[in-house]
C-alpha cells in the first residue's frame, strides 16, 4: 500500500496573514507553553530555560516581564486556573510544582511539589471541582493527586509515553493534553479520562477517587498523539499527532464514527476549541494555524479496502503474481481513493481534488468515478489558514478580545488578532439587550438553582444583566447561561404551561406573582399558595360569588376555585372529594383550611348552627350539608416535654397564661411562661404575629359554641395547669438502704400539681419516685434513679395530655357530626380536608419525624400517581404516544418502612416488647436486617446511634435514642392507681379504659407505631376512594415579613413537598412544549421563505417542516395544538437559531455599513473641497500676519539687547562699589571686636594670674611656716634628745604637715570644682525647666524641696514634699540627728544661727487651745494665733482644712455643684508664679555669681536662696489674683459664705488649694505664722 500527499498551493487554499499586536522576547530557550490572562492584559509562559514568566501590558503598548521565577528544572507543561489563580507546572525532573499567583499578577508563591513521575512531565491538568491534579509523563504513567492534601490518589500505566491529557468537567471526561481546558463543568456521576500515548493509541478510562477502570481504546493515528481537545456540546473528541492528521471521534452522538481533518504539513502541536462558535483551531510546526468550521455535517472517512486487483479496472497489483501470469501483464502500484476508499491503480486515480466535507483541504488522490461526481460546491473550503511566521509549539485564544497567542521553538511569543469568529458574533450571539436568560449558579449547595435575568447591555464578549434579585452583574463567557422560554418571562397562572418546567422556572414564576401580591398559582389541579404575611382583599363575598360554578383555569388561581371544584365534583359525580393541604409550620395551612371551610359553608346555602360549630372547630370536614367529623392520626406528645431550638410548646399553654384573669391564675397558682420548665426549653416564649391573649378568648368562645360547659372548660384548664406544675418538679439522686433512690427537691411544685389533680401529695411523690413490681402474687416496691423518675414524670404528663386531646376530639364530634340516615335511598358523599404536616428534616430527627415522613411517603406516592394520570390525560388530549414514559415510584421506601416482612416498624414493635430491648439493640438489628438495602444508610461511625433513609425528598438520618420509649407509650400501674384514687372525676373519666386493664393486658396494648400505621392505612384507603385536590403552602421567608422571597428556602419546600416529581414526570416524556404559532414565530428563521405565524395557513405542517429540516429523525412529536420536544432538542434549536440570526445580522450589517460609508465618503469629499478652499486663503493671511509679527518681535529683541547691555555694565560698577563698602565695614567691625576681645582676655588673664598668684603666695607662706615650725621643733627637741634624732622627728613632722597641706589643697580644689558643677547644674536645670511641661506634683516638690524627704508613704495621696510631716516628732528628730546631710546645702549661703528660735518654744508660747507644735490630722476648732476679726478666724480654719486636704489627711466633699475644671494645673501655677524665672534678674545674678567665683577668689555679695527667690517671685506675682477675689477675702461678711462654699460645695484640685493657701499668705499677713 502507498499514499501520496502533495503540498498545497496558495491559489487553492487561502492563507491570511494575522495582524500582530505584540511580540514577546526574553526567554533563553524553547517556550513550551503560554496562556493569555483572562482577567488582566497579560501573558504567562514557561520555557526550557527553567523560568516561569508573567508579562503584563504597559501603557506604551508593549509587554514587559512582571515576574521571572526560576525553577529547579526545565518547565515542560503547565495549567493555569484563571478563577483561583493557581498555576501547575510540569518539570523535566518528573515533578509538578503548584504556585499561587497574586491578584495583581506581580508575584507568585510556591505552594507544594507533587512527586508524580520518574521522567519528563508531558502534560498536566487541574480540575477545580474535584480538586484533582492529573499529569502524564514519559515514564508511561497517568497519575492524579489531590490538590488539597497533596496525596497521590491513583495512577495508570500506559503502553507508551503519555503525550496528551484532556479533562472535561462538563461532560465528565478527563483527557491528557497540552492544550487549554475550555469546559468548566464537572459531573461526579461520570469521570472518564482519555489518555493519548506515544504509539498513537487513545485509552479511555473511568476514574474514581483512588481507582480506575479501562473502558476502551481508540486507534487511528500512525504516530504519537500530541494534543487533544473536547467539544462538550456535541460530545466529540479531537486528537492530533505527529502523523500531521487530526481525527474527530464522535463519542456522544454517533458512537463509533470518526472524521479526519487533513490540512497541516507537519506535526500537529496544539488545539483550541470554541464552544460558542463551534470552531476548532489547530496549530502545527508548519507555521500555520487552521480554523476548522465544525458546525458543518462532515462525512466519515471510509476505511481503505484491501484487494489484489484494482477495484476499477481489475488489473493486478505487483504482488499478485498469479493474476499477472494469467493476464500476461505487469503488476501496478496500489493506491486508494480518499473519497470511496477503494483500492485503485495509478491509471484509475490520476485526478486530484479537495474534499472539505471529508476534511481534505488540499488536493488528494481520488478515483476517476469519484472525481466526476465532485462539484465546485463540494470543493468550497471549510477552513481558514493563518500564517504565524514561526514554528508553533502551543496555541491559546482569548475569545472575548479576539486575540490569539502562539509560542514556539524560536523563543518568541506572539500575540496576534485572529478572525476565527465572524465579526459581531458575540454581540448578537444569544443575548441581545432586553432578552431574558437563565444564569446557572456558581455555588454547589443542595438547593441552589438557576436564577432568571434580563440582559441590559453587551460589551464584546461580556453581557450585563439584572437578575431577579435586582442585582446587576457582568457575565463572562465562562458563566453558563441559557435562553429563557417566553412563558417564564412574565409568568403564567398554570405552571403546567411553562416551557421551562424545572425548579428555577417554578421559583421564578412564583416570585414574579408574589411580587405582584398574587399568591396563588396552579400546577394543573394543584394549587401553590405562598403565604403573604399580610391581609389581602381577595376573600370577600364578591370573590365567593365570582368563583362559584367555575372550572379551574377560567379565572385566576384562587383557593376558592379548589373548594368550588371539589364541591361541584361531589354533587355532579356523587364521588367523595379530598383536599390535601400541606406545608411547613408558618406556611399558612391553618388559614387555608379556614378559607376552604368558609367557602364551603357559604356555597352550601345552609349556614346553620352546625356549620358555625364546624368553622369554630377547624376540623377535617367530611360533609358540608349534614355535618362533620374529626379524626386525629398522630399527636406529637413529645413536644409537650421537650422542644427544639427556637420552637415553642403547644400554643394553648402560652394562650392560657396570657389570657386568663389574675384571679383565675391565683386559683391555679400560675405565673409567667418563663417560670415553667416545659415552656422554656426551646429558648423562646413568644411568637411574632400571634396575640396569645386574643387567641385564648377565641378558644373559649369556640369551646362554648362546640357545646363545652363551663365546668368542663375549667377542668381542662386545671389539667393544663397541673401539667405545667408537674414539669417544674425537680429530682435529686440519693442513696437509701444502699440503693439508688430519688427525692424531690421542690415540694411546692408537687403540692400545686397534687392540689390541681386532687390527689394526695405523698401519693404523687411516691408514684414519681418508686415503682411497684408484681411477681407471683406479691408486690415489691423499689426505688428509681433520678433519670427514671424524670421519664416517669414525662410519661405521666404525655399520657394525661394525649387522653385529654382524644376526649376533646370526641366532644367536638358529638357536637358537629350527624349520623348517616337509615333509608336505603339515602346516600352521602363527603369532602375531606386534610391539614397535614409536611416533610421534616431537622438536625436531630427522632421517632416523631420518622412517623411524619412515613406519612408523607404515602401521600407522595398518592400524589405522584395522580400527577402521572394528569400527564397521561395531556398526552391523550394531544393524541401523542406516551407508552414509554416512566416515573420514579417510592414503593421500595414504603416496603422498607412498613410493608414487607421484617420492615423497620415491625422491628421497632418487636424490640419494644422485649423487656431488655434497648435503642442500641434496635439499631444493631436494623443494621443487620436492612444494611444492604439501597434505601437504608448506615452512619459512617459506629458510635453514631442513628440510621438513614432515602426518602423522596432526600436522605434523612434518625437518632434512635428514645425510639423504644416513645413507641411503647405506656403508663405504669402506680400512675394508673394514683389517678384511680383521685377525687377529680374528670381526670378519672379520661382513664376509664385503663382502669379495667390488668398488667398483662396493658403490656399487650398496641404500640404507638402500630396505632399510627393503622390510622394511616385507614386514611390512605379513604383517600384512594376520593378525587384529590392538592394545596401546597409555601413559607416565603423565615422572618414572616411581607414582600420577602427567600429562594433557597422556597426551593427546599418545593422539593420536600413533592412538587419536583411533576418535573420528573414531565421530563420523562416531553418537557418542552410550544404551541404551533409560538414555535413558528421563534424558529421560522431556520428555513427560508417562512413568514410570521399569523400569515401561515397551516401551522402544524410548517412546524413539522421546520423540525424535520433541523432536528432530523429524532424523538419529537406533534400533537393537535402543540409540538413536544426533549431538552436537547430545545438547546439545539436555540443554537441553530443563534447561528442563523448571526448570519443574517452580519449580512444586514454588511449592506447597511456599505451604504452608510459610501454616503459618508461623498459628504466628506464635498466638505473637504470646501475646507480646502477656505483653508488656502486662511493660511496665506496667517503667513502674512506672522511675517509682520516677526519683524516687530525682531525690533523689540534688538532694542532689548541694547538696554540689557547698558544695565549689565551699570550693575557691574554698583556691585564693585558694594564689595568695597562691605569689605570696609567688615574690617572695621572686626578690628573693634578684636580690641574688645583683647581687653577681655587681658582682664580675664589678669584675674586668673592674680588668683594663681594669691594661691601660690598662700602656698609659699604655708611652706615657709612649715619650715619655721620644723626649725622651731628641731631646736626644742635638741634640748630633749640628741640632735640627729631630733632632726629626724622634726623632718618627719614636716613631711606630715606637707602631706596634710597637699591633701587640704586637693580637697579645696575638689570642693571648688563641685561647687562650680552644682552651679552649672542649677543653671542647666533652670534652663531645661523653662521649656518643661509642668504638673502639680512637680511644682509642689520644687517649691518645698527644702523640707527633709522620707520613704514612708501615707495612705492618702498628698504631695511628696509634705509626706515627712505625717511622722511623729521623735522620728523627725532621729532623722535630723542621723542624716542632716540629706538636706542639700545652699552653696556659699550665710546660715543664720536659729538655735535660739525653736518652733516648739514658739508654739508653746503663742498657740491657743493647748495646741502643740506637732502636726495633727484633724480640723481646728479655733485659729492657732489670736486674730482680730471673725473673717480672719474663718479664713484660718478654712486654711487649715485646705492644708489637711492638700496633704491627703482629710477627704473631699462627696457632692458636686459644678463641672470639673479640665485646665492643666501646671498652666495655672505657671500663670501665677510666672514662666520666665530664667530671664528674671535674680536668676541672672546667680549665673554671674558662678562665673565670678571661677574667675577670681573674690567674696561674692550676699545672695538669696532659691526659696527666697520663689517667695519673692510669688509676692511679686500677687497681681495675678483678680480684684474680685481680693475684695472677697478682705470682706468679713462675704468671706463667711465664701469659705463655707469653698469647703462644702465641691472637691478641689491641688492647684486650687495651693492658690487658696498662697493667696491668703500674700493678701493677709496677719494669718502668717
Amino acid at each position: 500500500m502507498s499514499a501520496e500527499i502533495r503540498p498545497f498551493a496558495d491559489s487553492s487554499i487561502g492563507s491570511n496573514k494575522m495582524q500582530l499586536l505584540s511580540k514577546l522576547e526574553g526567554h533563553q530557550d524553547v517556550v513550551n507553553m503560554a496562556a493569555i490572562l483572562r482577567h488582566e492584559d497579560g501573558v504567562i509562559s514557561i520555557s526550557d530555560d527553567k523560568t516561569v514568566r508573567i508579562w503584563l501590558k504597559r501603557d506604551a503598548g508593549g509587554y514587559w516581564p512582571s515576574v521571572c521565577h526560576i525553577l529547579p528544572a526545565s518547565a515542560s507543561c503547565m495549567d493555569f486556573n484563571h478563577e483561583t489563580k493557581r498555576l501547575f507546572v510540569g518539570l523535566d525532573n518528573g515533578s509538578v510544582s503548584e504556585f499561587s499567583v497574586a491578584d495583581d499578577y506581580n508575584r507568585i508563591v510556591h505552594q507544594r511539589n507533587y512527586l508524580a513521575h520518574q521522567n519528563r512531565v508531558t502534560s498536566v491538568v487541574f480540575s477545580l471541582v474535584t480538586e484533582w491534579v492529573l499529569s502524564g509523563g514519559r515514564d508511561k504513567y497517568l497519575v492524579w493527586h489531590c490538590s488539597e492534601t497533596g496525596r497521590r490518589l491513583g495512577g495508570y500505566l500506559c503502553s507508551s509515553w503519555v503525550t496528551a491529557l484532556q479533562f472535561d468537567m462538563q461532560s465528565k471526561h478527563a483527557f491528557v493534553c497540552s492544550s487549554w481546558v475550555t469546559a468548566l463543568q464537572f459531573d461526579m456521576q461520570s469521570k472518564h479520562a482519555f489518555v493519548g500515548d506515544y504509539n498513537g493509541i487513545i485509552t479511555m478510562l473511568k476514574i474514581e477517587e483512588t481507582t480506575f477502570k479501562p473502558i476502551t481504546t481508540l486507534k487511528g493515528h500512525s504516530a504519537a498523539i500530541r494534543c487533544l481537545a473536547w467539544n462538550s456540546t456535541k460530545q466529540m473528541l479531537f486528537s492530533g499527532g505527529f502523523d500531521k492528521m487530526i481525527i474527530c471521534w464522535d463519542i456522544g452522538g454517533k458512537k463509533g464514527t470518526a472524521f479526519e481533518l487533513q490540512g497541516h504539513h507537519n506535526k500537529v502541536t496544539s488545539f483550541y476549541f470554541s464552544n460558542t462558535s463551534q470552531r476548532l483551531l489547530s496549530s502545527a510546526e508548519d507555521n500555520m494555524i487552521v480554523s476548522w468550521n465544525m458546525n458543518t455535517k462532515r462525512n466519515e472517512t471510509p476505511e481503505w479496502a484491501e484487494n489484489d486487483n484494482c477495484q476499477r479496472c481489475q488489473r493486478p497489483f505487483f504482488w499478485n503474481l498469479k493474476s499477472m501470469y494469467d493476464q500476461k501483464t505487469i503488476g501496478l502500484r496500489q493506491h486508494h481513493c480518499r473519497r470511496c476508499g477503494k483500492a485503485v491503480c495509478d491509471a484509475c486515480s490520476s485526478n486530484r481534488s479537495t474534499i472539505p466535507l471529508m476534511g481534505y483541504e488540499f488536493d488528494v488522490r481520488v478515483c476517476d468515478e469519484c472525481h466526476s461526481v465532485i462539484t465546485d460546491a463540494d470543493r468550497v473550503s471549510l477552513a481558514t489558514y493563518h500564517d504565524t511566521k514561526h514554528c508553533v509549539m502551543h496555541l491559546d485564544v482569548d475569545e472575548s478580545r479576539g486575540q490569539a497567542l502562539t509560542c514556539g521553538a524560536d523563543r518568541i511569543i506572539k500575540v496576534p488578532i485572529i478572525q476565527y469568529l465572524p465579526e459581531g458574533y458575540m454581540a448578537h450571539r444569544s443575548s441581545p439587550e432586553g432578552d431574558y436568560i437563565w444564569i446557572e449558579p456558581q455555588t454547589k449547595r443542595e438547593f441552589d438553582v438557576a436564577i432568571g435575568a434580563r440582559v441590559i447591555a453587551a460589551e464584546g464578549r461580556r453581557i450585563q444583566v439584572v437578575d431577579d434579585d435586582t442585582k446587576e452583574q457582568w457575565l463572562t463567557p465562562e458563566r453558563r447561561i441559557k435562553a429563557m422560554h417566553p412563558t417564564s418571562i412574565q409568568g403564567v397562572e398554570d405552571m403546567i404551561s411553562l416551557g421551562d418546567l424545572h425548579e428555577a422556572g417554578i421559583l421564578r414564576n412564583l416570585l414574579i406573582r408574589y411580587n405582584e401580591n398574587v399568591i396563588y398559582t396552579y400546577t394543573g389541579s394543584i394549587l401553590v399558595a405562598v403565604n403573604p404575611y399580610q391581609i389581602l382583599p381577595i376573600y370577600t363575598v364578591e370573590q365567593i360569588k365570582l368563583y362559584r360554578d367555575r372550572k379551574i383555569g377560567e379565572l385566576p388561581p384562587h383557593i376558592f376555585a379548589i373548594g368550588d371544584n371539589a364541591y361541584s365534583n361531589m354533587k355532579r359525580y356523587r364521588q367523595d372529594q379530598c383536599i390535601i393541604i400541606s406545608g411547613e409550620s408558618g406556611a399558612g395551612k391553618t388559614e387555608s383550611t379556614k378559607l376552604i371551610l368558609q367557602f364551603l359553608a357559604a356555597i352550601s346555602g345552609q349556614h346553620s348552627w352546625i356549620e358555625q360549630q364546624i368553622l369554630e372547630a377547624n376540623p377535617i370536614l367530611e360533609g358540608v350539608i349534614e355535618g362533620a367529623k374529626i379524626d386525629q392520626y398522630l399527636l406529637e406528645k413529645s413536644r409537650i416535654v421537650g422542644q427544639a431550638t427556637d420552637e415553642r410548646n403547644y400554643h394553648i399553654f402560652y394562650c392560657l397564661l396570657a389570657g386568663m384573669s389574675k384571679e383565675e391564675k391565683q386559683k391555679l397558682e400560675l405565673q409567667d411562661a418563663s417560670k415553667f420548665y416545659y415552656l422554656t426549653q426551646g429558648g423562646t416564649i413568644t411568637c411574632e404575629g400571634r396575640d396569645d391573649a386574643a387567641e385564648f378568648a377565641d378558644i373559649r368562645s369556640a369551646m362554648k359554641v362546640l357545646m363545652f360547659s363551663d365546668p368542663e372548660i375549667w377542668e381542662v384548664l386545671k389539667i393544663l395547669s397541673a401539667l405545667l406544675h408537674l414539669g417544674n418538679i425537680k429530682f435529686r439522686a440519693t442513696v437509701m438502704n444502699n440503693l439508688d433512690a430519688t427525692e424531690i427537691t421542690n415540694t411546692g411544685s408537687a403540692g400545686s400539681s397534687s392540689k390541681l389533680l386532687e390527689v394526695n401529695q405523698q401519693h404523687l411523690i411516691d408514684a414519681l419516685t418508686t415503682r411497684t413490681i408484681f411477681a407471683h402474687g406479691d408486690t415489691v416496691v423499689s426505688t428509681m434513679s433520678s433519670e427514671q423518675s424524670l421519664d416517669v414524670r414525662d410519661a405521666f404528663v404525655k399520657g394525661i395530655y394525649g387522653r385529654m386531646f382524644v376526649w376533646i376530639v370526641s366532644k367536638i364530634n358529638s357536637a358537629i357530626y350527624k349520623p348517616k340516615g337509615v333509608s336505603p335511598h339515602h346516600y352521602r358523599t363527603s369532602i375531606g380536608v386534610l391539614d397535614i404536616f409536611g416533610f421534616e428534616n431537622f438536625n436531630v430527627n427522632s421517632f416523631e419525624q420518622f412517623c411524619i415522613n412515613y406519612a408523607n411517603e404515602n401521600l407522595q406516592q398518592f400524589f405522584v400517581r395522580h400527577i402521572f394520570k394528569l400527564e397521561q390525560e395531556e398526552y391523550n388530549i394531544e393524541t401523542i404516544n406516551w407508552q414509554h414514559i416512566e416515573f420514579v415510584d417510592n414503593q421500595e421506601a414504603l416496603d422498607l418502612i412498613a410493608v414487607k416482612p421484617m420492615n423497620i416498624m415491625a422491628l421497632i414493635d418487636e424490640e419494644s416488647k422485649f423487656p431488655k430491648g434497648t435503642d442500641l439493640t434496635l439499631l444493631n438489628k436494623l443494621h443487620k436486617t436492612h444494611g444492604f438495602n439501597s434505601n437504608y444508610l448506615k452512619p459512617k461511625s459506629d458510635i453514631n446511634q442513628s440510621f438513614g433513609l432515602n426518602h423522596f425528598a432526600g436522605i434523612v438520618f434518625y437518632d434512635t435514642r428514645g425510639f423504644l420509649e416513645k413507641n411503647r407509650d405506656t403508663f405504669n400501674a402506680d400512675l394508673v392507681q394514683l389517678i384511680q384514687v383521685s377525687k377529680n372525676s374528670f381526670l378519672q373519666s379520661l382513664f376509664t379504659q385503663e382502669f379495667g386493664m390488668g398488667n398483662d393486658t396493658r403490656k399487650k396494648a398496641p404500640t404507638l407505631s402500630a396505632q399510627f400505621k393503622k390510622s394511616l392505612d385507614s386514611l390512605m384507603r379513604q383517600l384512594s376512594h376520593c378525587h384529590p385536590f392538592f394545596i401546597r403552602c409555601i413559607k416565603p421567608n423565615e422572618t414572616k415579613k411581607p414582600m420577602m422571597f427567600d429562594r433557597y428556602l422556597c426551593c427546599k419546600q418545593l422539593r420536600y413537598s413533592g412538587m419536583m416529581e411533576t418535573i420528573r414526570i414531565r421530563r420523562a416524556g416531553y418537557p418542552i412544549r410550544h404551541t404551533f404559532m409560538e414555535f413558528i414565530d421563534r424558529y421560522r428563521f431556520l428555513l427560508p421563505g417562512i413568514g410570521p405565524a399569523h400569515k401561515v395557513p397551516d401551522c402544524k405542517t410548517v412546524t413539522h417542516k421546520i423540525c424535520a429540516a433541523v432536528l432530523g429523525k429524532v424523538d419529537y412529536q406533534l400533537g393537535k395544538s402543540k409540538v413536544f420536544l426533549k431538552d436537547a432538542h430545545d438547546l439545539f434549536l436555540e443554537q441553530e437559531r443563534d447561528r442563523v440570526l448571526t448570519k443574517n445580522i452580519l449580512t444586514l450589517q454588511r449592506a447597511i455599513k456599505g451604504w452608510y460609508y459610501r454616503r459618508r465618503f461623498l459628504r466628506m469629499r464635498n466638505n473637504a473641497i470646501i475646507i480646502q478652499r477656505y483653508w488656502k486663503g486662511f493660511i496665506q493671511r496667517k503667513k502674512y500676519k506672522a511675517m509682520v509679527l516677526g519683524y516687530l518681535r525682531l525690533q523689540a529683541f534688538m532694542r532689548s539687547r541694547v538696554l540689557t547691555n547698558r544695565f549689565k555694565h551699570l550693575r557691574n560698577h554698583i556691585v564693585s562699589l558694594q564689595a568695597i563698602c562691605r569689605g570696609f565695614l567688615v574690617r572695621r567691625d572686626f578690628r573693634s571686636k578684636h580690641r574688645a576681645a583683647l581687653k577681655i582676655q587681658a582682664f580675664i588673664r589678669g584675674a586668673i594670674a592674680r588668683k594663681n598668684y594669691h594661691r601660690l603666695r598662700d602656698e609659699n607662706r604655708s611652706r615657709l611656716e612649715a619650715l619655721r615650725l620644723k626649725e622651731q621643733e628641731e631646736s626644742l627637741l635638741r634640748k630633749q634628745m640628741n640632735p640627729k634624732k631630733a632632726k629626724e622627728i622634726a623632718e618627719r613632722k614636716y613631711v606630715e604637715r606637707m602631706k596634710e597641706f597637699e591633701l587640704q589643697k586637693k580637697e579645696t580644689e575638689i570642693e571648688e570644682k563641685r561647687q562650680i558643677e552644682e552651679k552649672k547644674a542649677v543653671i542647666t536645670d533652670a534652663v531645661h525647666r523653662q521649656d518643661e511641661v509642668l504638673d502639680d506634683s512637680k511644682l509642689v516638690d520644687a517649691m518645698f524641696d527644702f523640707l527633709p524627704r522620707t520613704d514612708n508613704l501615707s495612705e492618702h495621696n498628698g504631695p511628696s514634699a509634705f509626706r515627712d510631716l505625717e511622722r511623729s516628732n521623735g522620728d523627725m528628730n532621729n532623722d535630723l540627728s542621723e542624716g542632716e546631710g540629706t538636706v542639700p546645702p545652699v552653696p556659699h549661703e550665710e546660715m543664720e544661727d536659729l538655735s535660739e528660735y525653736k518652733f516648739q518654744k514658739f508654739a508653746t508660747t503663742y498657740f491657743q487651745g493647748n495646741v502643740g507644735h506637732q502636726y495633727q490630722r484633724k480640723p481646728l476648732k479655733q485659729p492657732l494665733l489670736p486674730l482680730q476679726t471673725q473673717g480672719d478666724c474663718m479664713a484660718s480654719i478654712a486654711l487649715w482644712i485646705t492644708v489637711l486636704r492638700f496633704m491627703g489627711d482629710l477627704t473631699e466633699p462627696k457632692f458636686h455643684t459644678m463641672g470639673r475644671d479640665n485646665t492643666s494645673v501646671m498652666s495655672k501655677v505657671t500663670a501665677t508664679l510666672g514662666r520666665n524665672f530664667i530671664k528674671s534678674k535674680e536668676f541672672q545674678e546667680s549665673q554671674l555669681l558662678g562665673l565670678e567665683l571661677e574667675a577670681a577668689e573674690i567674696k561674692p555679695p550676699k545672695s538669696r536662696s532659691i526659696r527666697n527667690k520663689l517667695v519673692s517671685l510669688t509676692l511679686k506675682k500677687k497681681n495675678k489674683l483678680s480684684e474680685d477675689v481680693r475684695r472677697r477675702l478682705q470682706d468679713d461678711d462675704i468671706a463667711a459664705d465664701t469659705y463655707s462654699s469653698w469647703l462644702e460645695s465641691r472637691p478641689t484640685s491641688n492647684l486650687e488649694k495651693l492658690h487658696f493657701i498662697i493667696g491668703h499668705g500674700i493678701l493677709r499677713d496677719e494669718l502668717r505664722v
